[in-house]
């Protein structure tokens, strides 16, 4: 018996050894990273199994029926991966530590990507989270003084207005000074104004040649990489909502005068200069009475704009996805003035096997814009509202709108409301890009990526003018034009990357080609039928208006090859070396070469900085690189034939038939790129571990074989014939200061400055030329060849009559002294500085008066966070820009043209009030010199460009209702410009980077009110 319960015993204690073995328990805890705060999402799994679970928004977890033998395995995002026994416990508290090599910037440099800290040239960058908070649909307005060295300017403040922007200045004049746009690689057909923020992973800038000579002839004007997002890590799929509705409202409105002041004026005028009364004193008290017409409130309304983005966003084993649409539709502040755009864009990445990969992204857009009518002066509402007089009436009395004229007011410019309103403008627009790689990965280190891309853009662009404008039944006009640019990309690219002791190597070989074609033709008619179908209905003109048709091919072929390699990552080299072939120059110079090399030292990874709490990051980088400039038409080198209205001759007398002549410009086979060579030296630097950061770039750039147009004598029968002659010098320093001032418990503050400066000049010429005029007036009288390029001298720089103010009565003796077209000066009359001092104000007076190049532009961005609560003020300003007026030239002048709308015209000349600049009208019809210095501005301004409330709902509200997140915020946009410029905006600037800096009645902008919405699911 004792011997049985002996065996018993023994028995049961092995049933409980094994049963405790095998005893399962429940296991909980929190995780928190290294400052204690809670993280949440954090996966917890049972390691060896598939069970698991992922922490709360406090950071709890709870896993049920753990063994006892297990091991928990946590993972996290930016964290450092732990393993921790369960043993006996039922509480296990977990302490994460960030992974600072996993959380290591990545910089996206072309054909590749590298570390932030093995940067050799000079990028700036801009990441998805600086675009969270930026109300806009455009890519380029998130651009604006946010990276040192990238002047954005809004030249034109229309819905789908388009953006200037100019890197490190503008280095050619007849070249194009706009930088590559590179989407996903993709490197043609791309504008910025398509691509809304919320689709955007990040924008890179390659600014110095060592970053952008990896596109050889299109990098010369730097290079605006942007990355779109691609599929979310989270195996669930993630749905977000991106939404504003905006209200827009004219930035200013011109000071004009009321129709009482403006009929007083008018008959002061006619009295002044012997003539008779226009207006009765019955006529200026029905005004005072009735206030007149204010044509700006005429023609200009609230705008609203609606934007909406959805996107979904995950992955799987073998995808990962990021689909996204977009809908946005704004009404322009001026009437009749719209845009709107539907478009979508999926992001697919597939996993084909462990070495074989495949990206494809794809963007399919409708766009339907209605733009103000704006081809010159005479048509535009804008500048009409501000030279019409307010005494006229919308409408006459038969209800038809009333007509220039009368014997007074403008006599060449329609309604300003009927010129808004009346003509119709449809331009439509279809976009289709889709953009592959495949990424095979040969052995370790060792892959090639072969991409191809194709973009196309179609586009139908209608118009129709009625009669109802001038009353001129008969010669009411309509047109189509439509067309086509197709673009093709092949680049084929081998990487192999290396690590051997403390060498690290990274060697890129390329070769790529590309294809571009244009389409374009248009056809049109006159005639009073057309009011029964507008452009639909051309057939029914009773005149043609002569077709027309184009089509053009360029292709680019290249070879690039890149070294980056870097020595115990202390020492760090880059160099690079493209070729390109182009059709679009001369059998003598097809293909060019552009080398570039790059040195960069981090200071911080020598042993005597390794320990420093102060600087904690200082890296010295150099560079030198030669980059190209082919932006110029195809077949310019070849034997050109004009037709249309500037090839006719008459044939037996009887009129003038159409024909063939010699094209204007005469070929040039020996016609090569433009190349500018610079140089950069740079640091970057940390202090206190990243509480202050500052990026100073000193730069300079020379652009060789400039190509523009040189007269040809007449019997060679073509006027010009574009040469390479030529230098322009663009040299210039860049800084960026950021800062985490304060960090107390909830509240942060960050802040960062940027700072620009760049001074263009023009170093030669060509052969004996030290001068000449490239631009006039857009049809001002005597306002011709204002614009010149002058060696020594930015390009671009304005001439005009030095102004002085008015010849007051104290000044009769020596005002009579001095004389201009044998009439001598008197007080009351402008005064002109006699620059030789000869007693004559003649074009020996002709000065230079200023330019549109600014002496700096800045930015400075604040972002102030309180537990969910964020608050964001960004200033940006540009100073020394002078502009050139010429929209206050017409409302300030009375000539045979119109009569002075503005109210400056009352503070003008008179016995008793000798104390303006203002003429007098006696004196400003003797001498009319309208370009002279009094029509230019400082146009430099200091801009409140936007500030921003917003607040992220905590993780406990927004769970409740089943959303992963929500942040609600508004928005107020140009609420507060600080400037001495008296027109609409002091950004406007019509034509090119020679001619710019005049403001020919520019789209006015905007302050904008924003409510928006941001929400994860």
């Amino acid at each position: 018996m004792n011997k049985i319960r002996h065996y018993l015993l023994l028995l049961f204690l092995q049933l409980t050894l094994s049963l405790g073995a095998f005893a399962q328990s429940q296991i909980q805890g929190v995780v928190k990273d290294e400052q204690g705060t809670p993280l949440p999402g954090v996966n917890v799994t049972i390691k060896g199994t598939t069970t698991g679970t992922t922490t709360d928004f406090e950071g709890l977890y709870s896993l049920l029926n753990v063994p006892e033998d297990a091991t928990l395995k946590i993972t996290f995002i930016g964290m450092l991966p732990q393993e921790i026994a369960v043993a006996n416990q039922s509480t296990i508290n977990i302490s994460m530590q960030t992974d600072l090599l996993d959380l290591e910037e990545v910089v996206v440099v072309g054909y590749g990507t590298v570390k932030k800290s093995d940067v050799t040239g000079s990028v700036g960058s801009i990441k998805n989270e600086d675009l969270k908070t930026l109300p806009v649909a455009r890519a380029d307005q998130a651009l604006q003084g946010r990276i040192a060295g990238v002047d954005v300017q809004n030249n034109n403040s229309a819905p789908n207005g388009h953006t200037s922007i100019r890197i490190r200045g503008s280095n050619s004049i007849v070249g194009g000074n706009n930088p590559l746009i590179v989407l996903d690689g993709f490197q043609s057909g791309v504008s910025l104004n398509q691509i809304n923020p919320n689709d955007i992973e990040s924008i890179e800038v390659l600014k110095d040649a060592s970053a952008t000579a990896i596109y050889g002839s299109k990098g010369a004007n730097g290079v605006i990489l942007i990355t779109t997002k691609n599929g979310s890590k989270d195996k669930k799929p993630t749905i977000s909502y991106n939404g504003f509705v905006q209200v827009q409202q004219v930035g200013k409105k011109i000071d004009l005068m009321n129709a009482a002041d403006y009929a007083e004026t008018v008959n002061a005028n006619r009295t002044e200069l012997g003539g008779n009364d226009i207006f009765t004193q019955e006529d200026i008290n029905g005004f005072k009475t009735n206030g007149g017409t204010d044509w700006q409130d005429e023609i200009y309304r609230n705008g609203f704009t609606q934007n909406h983005h959805l996107g979904i966003s995950g992955s799987s084993e073998t995808l990962n996805y990021n689909i996204s649409g977009e809908y946005v539709d704004q009404q322009g502040v001026v009437e009749n003035s719209s845009f709107n755009r539907f478009s979508i864009r999926p992001n697919l990445s597939f996993k084909l096997s462990e070495k074989l990969n495949l990206n494809l992204n794809s963007y399919i857009a409708r766009e339907v814009d209605h733009p103000t009518t704006q081809n010159s002066f005479t048509d535009s509402p804008i500048f009409a509202a501000q030279v019409w007089a307010p005494t006229k009436p919308v409408y006459d009395d038969e209800g038809n709108y009333s007509l220039p004229g009368g014997g007074y007011g403008p006599v060449a410019t329609g309604n300003p409301k009927a010129l808004a309103v009346e003509p119709v403008r449809d331009n439509y627009t279809n976009k289709l890009s889709i953009n592959g790689d495949v990424n095979y990965k040969i052995i370790d280190g060792l892959s090639l990526n072969i991409m191809g891309g194709y973009n196309q853009s179609d586009f139908e662009n209608n118009y129709f003018n009625n009669s109802k404008i001038y009353q001129n039944i008969g010669q009411e006009t309509a047109g189509i034009g439509v067309g086509r640019t197709m673009t093709l990309q092949n680049t084929n690219m081998l990487q192999y990357t290396k690590s051997f002791n403390k060498h690290n190597l990274n060697l890129t070989g390329v070769i790529e080609q590309q294809y571009e074609e244009r389409n374009w033709s248009s056809s049109g008619a006159r005639g009073e039928l057309l009011n029964a179908g507008g452009y639909n209905g051309l057939q029914m003109g009773a005149e043609f208006i002569a077709p027309s048709s184009s089509r053009s091919k360029r292709t680019l072929l290249s070879y690039m090859g890149r070294v980056n390699y870097n020595y115990d990552s202390k020492y760090l080299l880059t160099v690079t070396a493209r070729s390109d072939g182009s059709s679009v120059f001369g059998a003598n110079n097809k293909r060019a070469f552009f080398p570039s090399v790059a040195l960069g030292w981090n200071v911080t990874n020598e042993a005597f900085l390794q320990s420093s709490e102060t600087v904690t990051n200082l890296k010295i980088r150099g560079s030198w690189g030669q980059v190209g400039n082919q932006a110029i038409a195809p077949y310019t080198t070849l034997p050109r034939l004009k037709t249309g209205a500037s090839a006719q001759f008459p044939i037996d007398g009887m009129g003038l038939s159409s024909g063939v002549a010699i094209a204007t410009s005469a070929a040039n086979p020996d016609l090569k790129w433009e190349t500018t060579t610079q140089s950069n030296i740079g640091f970057d630097v940390e202090f206190f571990g990243g509480k202050i950061q500052a990026t100073f770039d000193y730069y300079n750039k020379l652009t060789e074989d400039l190509l523009q147009y040189a007269p040809l004598p007449k019997t060679s029968g073509s006027s010009n014939v574009l040469r390479n002659i030529g230098k322009v010098e663009n040299k210039g320093i860049e800084l960026y200061i950021g800062a985490t001032p304060i960090v107390n418990g909830d509240f942060e503050w960050n802040t960062g400055f940027t700072f620009s400066r760049n001074r263009n000049k023009v170093i030669d010429l060509g052969g004996d030329i030290e001068e000449m005029p490239i631009g006039n007036g857009g049809g001002l009288p005597g306002f011709n060849n204002v614009v010149w390029l002058e060696e020594g001298q930015p390009m671009g720089v304005f001439r005009g009559y030095e102004y002085a103010g008015v010849w007051s009565s104290a000044e009769e003796t020596e005002a009579a002294n001095v004389t201009s077209g044998g009439v001598a000066f008197f007080p009351g009359a402008p005064k002109y500085v006699d620059q030789n001092g000869d007693g004559v104000i003649d074009d020996e007076d002709i000065v230079n008066i200023g330019n549109g190049h600014p002496d700096f532009t800045f930015g400075w961005n604040n972002t102030f966070t309180y537990k969910g609560f964020d608050f964001t003020v960004f200033i940006q300003g540009v100073q020394g820009k002078d502009t050139w007026n010429l929209s206050r030239v017409r409302s300030e002048i009375t000539n045979s043209d119109g009569d002075a709308t503005s109210t400056r015209i009352l503070n003008r000349w008179s016995e008793s009030n000798q104390d303006t600049d203002v003429p007098s009208f006696k004196g400003y019809d003797a001498f009319s010199m309208t370009n002279s210095s009094r029509w230019l501005e400082d146009a430099s301004y200091i801009r409140i460009k936007a500030i921003n409330l917003g607040y992220t709902f905590s993780n406990e509200m927004v769970s409740k209702l089943g959303i992963g997140s929500a942040r609600l915020y508004v928005n107020g946009t140009n609420l507060f410009t600080f400037t001495n410029y008296s027109g609409y905006e002091p950004e406007a600037s019509t034509g090119t980077d020679t001619w710019g800096g005049i403001d020919m009645a520019s789209y006015p902008s905007q302050k904008s009110y924003t409510l928006g919405l941001n929400v994860t699911f």
